[in-house]
């Protein structure tokens, strides 16, 4: 901001042509602004008044135009200068004389006056504004500030107020005049911005004072003013400002509303939407005056950034209010556009922000809490507690027909809970909040550690919960895996933190280590490896990060196997990349473009610093997407890809998106299109917030199976057969004929029993008896599946398997439902019988 002070005005004879338009507003206050402009010191050559909404019903000698572009129109050559005045503002007799002097002296183009309140002349109200580079204007005046002269210095603003200013005839013209569709304050920004991107010198001469009586605000909505600042954006900024700034705009107009909805108040989120809906209602007409304003522009952006205050104007006063609400302390007020005075007060936004991203992830998730759990693909409650803790243990896995393998370490860290809780059934509900909360707040502290900080890192958070990475998840329902992402998060945050000095912390510190790495073994097994991985990519390309990261990223990843180890140890390396949950990692067109602008962009365009985390999160990213490119990512190893992705993801967005503008003019506009591009990923994880389930299907079996009680025979048949569509069965399937089918505990499918053992000699005659019926060879195959222990056939939208069942005799027909049709078997069906006739009868 250049600063001239105020000497001795030189006499102000009238050398200059001015011609006076008074924006009309009422007749109440025409008469006074027109006895003012007749007292001043320096001459005019006429007065016109604009009356555009026939708000005067007598005016008198002078003219009067309807349209503004109408008295522009009239000017001649012999005009110099256009004094533009609200028919409610009262000048002081020497006002257009300073605004002249001030004008002729600096070589301005645009000079407006010191605006105070004409009801109690102490009270100012406007002495230049600055903006912030989404068009919220920052005038750093209190609300009920004295003027004891503190501002009076001639300087450059962002803009002037449109109650009085003095503009060149050129310029105007050029310009095409004052926006008729916008409210008072907006258009005062609008044309100031417009007047420097031509070129132009907009400056305050705060020795021109004039009184405003402000009867133009009266019938302005406040939703106007805020569509007149989107409007004075798209008028203005390139679009390659645009690009960034429309959206991000966008998502602080939503946050802002939302927000205040907490607050109790709607109107600011009803306002963000009319003003929306206006600016799309109008805009052919701001792509027109877009055109009008290329045609005469002069300089880039930057010279907008020049005068605009860092961050967001309405973020801050959103965090002001919530600090009045709740008693939070902020010491320091900004000073009137001392950018550097507001650095700090960004990082006062942190506690709205977190609060809320963490409203976004609740009503992404809002059906897990006032709904049914998604009981589907591999996300079960645990049926069986002592089932599942002695089946990982070494204990028999009673998954399909039985088997010897352990079962998976998830099912035992859930059933854990639910034996120290005694069975609560909000056991499982609370366990995935706790989970749910670890992977946002995570994200934000390991973000932290590694040097960004600011509230948008809470962003990055939203995107580490509901992201693209959540769909991998959401594919085959695998709820576990996708709760390990927070563990996992914490586990990096531990690992990147300064070793404490003393050793109570210390140990707190290994404590914590131990807890958030055991968990993300028992949830993903296989994610030690990202651990690892992420911890020496770290170390390796980050500037500052020491070796002992990597040597605790080595310890975390050791403790992860060892708490998973009596899994790892019994199954086979097939087993965990060719059996379980199903992980499509491919990104969609759109995230996929984004997701290269907002990596090439951060690498290219950011500080050292972020731009090395950004290597680190593409270069994650990326083995996530080659591993595919080999073979469908499946099982244990398929959930560690899908779980580096996401953390992938996270450093990328949260190094990225930011509102730094320090640098040259191609590495700001590289920075903005890359942060548009990291909000893009940002808005379209919103995607997940309106099915409530973050993408994971509909709950399909917490009664599917209650067919069974209300059917029920005297058989002692202790499974069910399901055969139906692979995302329509519970955990994992077989196939046989073409047809994918299980079995699953008469009590219906849990969590310790959703992912089979390898198939053995029983699995294999199963098989062939689904094939013999498939190909209606068995006349009573009740009789046969009596010795596997299957007293029920549930065959879910597989008419085809229906009627191959249409010639057996031993089996009964029900359809219970549209879709699904049920068989009871006539046999009995013990679940095993000794060859001496003993029936077996499961013990755990």
């Amino acid at each position: 901001m250049s600063l001239h002070p105020d000497t001795a005005l030189p006499s102000t004879a009238p050398d200059q042509k001015i011609r006076v338009a008074v924006l009309a507003v009422d007749d109440d206050g025409l008469a006074a602004t027109l006895a003012a402009i007749e007292r001043q010191v320096y001459g005019i050559v006429d007065i016109t008044i604009v009356d555009a909404d026939g708000a005067i019903a007598s005016p008198g000698e002078l003219p009067v135009v309807t349209a503004f572009a109408d008295f522009v129109a009239s000017l001649d050559a012999e005009t110099d200068l256009v004094w533009i005045v609200h028919g409610d503002a009262r000048p002081r007799p020497d006002a257009l004389g300073a605004l002249v002097t001030e004008l002729v002296r600096n070589d301005a183009s645009l000079v407006g006056s010191k605006i105070v309140d004409a009801t109690n002349s102490d009270r100012l109200e406007s002495v230049g504004s600055a903006t912030d580079v989404f068009g919220e204007p920052y005038t750093g005046l209190d609300p009920e500030e004295v003027d004891l002269e503190q501002y009076d210095v001639v300087r450059d603003v962002a803009f002037v107020s449109a109650v009085s200013m003095l503009v060149r005839r050129d310029l105007l013209k050029g310009l095409r005049g004052i926006d008729p569709l916008l409210a008072p304050v907006a258009a005062g920004m609008d044309f100031s911005q417009r007047a420097r991107v031509a070129g132009g010198r907009v400056m305050v001469a705060p020795s021109s004072e004039v009184l405003h009586e402000k009867s133009c605000r009266d019938d302005v909505a406040g939703w106007r003013e805020w569509a007149g600042r989107m409007r004075s954006m798209l008028k203005a900024y390139r679009l390659i400002t645009l690009a960034w700034v429309v959206p991000v705009g966008t998502l602080l107009g939503l946050v802002d509303g939302i927000a205040r909805m907490l607050l109790g108040t709607v109107r600011p989120f009803t306002d963000f939407w009319r003003a929306f809906g206006w600016n799309l209602i109008h805009l052919p007409g701001s792509l027109a005056a877009r055109n009008a304003v290329r045609a005469v522009r002069q300089v880039g952006d930057e010279e907008l950034f020049r005068y605009q205050v860092s961050g967001s104007v309405r973020l801050r006063g959103l965090v002001a209010d919530f600090a009045e609400r709740f008693g939070w302390v902020i010491d320091d007020e900004p000073g009137v556009v001392a950018e550097e005075e507001l650095e700090d007060e960004g990082t006062a936004a942190g506690p709205v922000v977190a609060v809320l991203g963490l409203v976004i992830v609740a009503l992404a998730t809002r059906a897990f809490w006032v709904g049914t759990l998604p009981e589907s693909g591999f996300t079960f409650r645990v049926s069986d507690v002592e089932v599942a803790l002695d089946g990982f243990a070494g204990g028999w896995n009673p998954s399909g027909l039985g088997s010897s393998e352990p079962v998976h370490p998830s099912a035992a860290f859930f059933a854990a809970f639910d034996w120290l809780t005694s069975g609560w059934s909000a056991t499982f509900r609370i366990v995935i909040a706790a989970l749910i909360g670890s992977s946002f707040f995570a994200a934000g502290r390991l973000l932290r550690e590694l040097g960004v900080t600011g509230p948008t890192r809470h962003l990055a958070g939203v995107v580490a919960v509901i992201g693209a990475g959540t769909a991998a998840f959401a594919e085959d329902a695998d709820l576990a895996g996708w709760l390990a992402i927070g563990p996992v998060l914490a586990v990096l945050a531990l690992v990147t933190m300064p070793w404490p000095k003393t050793l109570g912390t210390r140990l707190g510190r290994v404590g914590l280590l131990i807890l958030a790495s055991g968990t993300t073994g028992l949830l993903a097994p296989a994610s030690a490896v990202v651990i690892l991985v992420t911890a020496v990519l770290l170390w390796a390309l980050v500037p500052g990060i020491r070796i002992g990261v990597a040597a605790r990223g080595l310890l975390a990843a050791d403790i992860a196997a060892l708490a998973a180890a009596p899994y790892l140890v019994a199954v086979t390396p097939i087993e965990l990349t060719e059996t379980g949950p199903f992980y499509d990692l491919r990104p969609g067109l759109v995230p996929a473009i984004a997701l290269a602008v907002v990596i090439v962009g951060g690498v290219l365009f950011t500080g050292e610093r972020r731009a090395r985390l950004t290597a680190v999160g593409g270069a994650l990213m990326g083995l996530a997407l080659w591993y595919p490119a080999i073979e469908v990512a499946r099982g244990d190893v398929g959930a560690a890809m899908a779980i580096g992705a996401t953390v992938g993801l996270v450093l990328a967005v949260g190094a990225v998106i930011g509102f730094e503008r320090d640098g040259s003019r191609p590495v700001v506009v590289g920075r903005g299109i890359a942060t548009a591009a990291a909000v893009v990923v940002v808005v379209l994880s919103l995607a997940h917030v309106v099915n409530g389930r973050v993408g994971f299907p509909a709950d399909q079996w917490s009664d599917r199976l209650a067919f069974t009680t209300s059917l029920a025979t005297e058989s002692e048949s202790a499974r069910v057969l399901v055969v139906a569509p692979p995302e329509q069965i519970p955990g994992e399937s077989r196939t046989a004929a073409g047809f994918h089918y299980r079995v699953v505990p008469l009590a219906g499918p849990g969590l310790e029993t959703a992912r089979l053992g390898s198939a053995r000699l029983g699995d294999e005659a199963l098989a062939g008896q689904i094939e013999a019926i498939a190909g209606g060879e068995l006349v009573r195959p009740g009789e046969i599946l009596a010795e596997f222990g299957i007293g029920w056939v549930a065959v879910v939208q597989t008419p085809d398997f229906t009627s191959a069942m249409a010639a057996q005799v031993d089996m009964d027909e029900v359809a219970v439902s549209e879709g699904l049709t049920v068989f009871s078997n006539t046999v009995d069906a013990p679940r095993a019988v000794a060859s001496n006739g003993a029936v077996w009868l499961a013990d755990g």
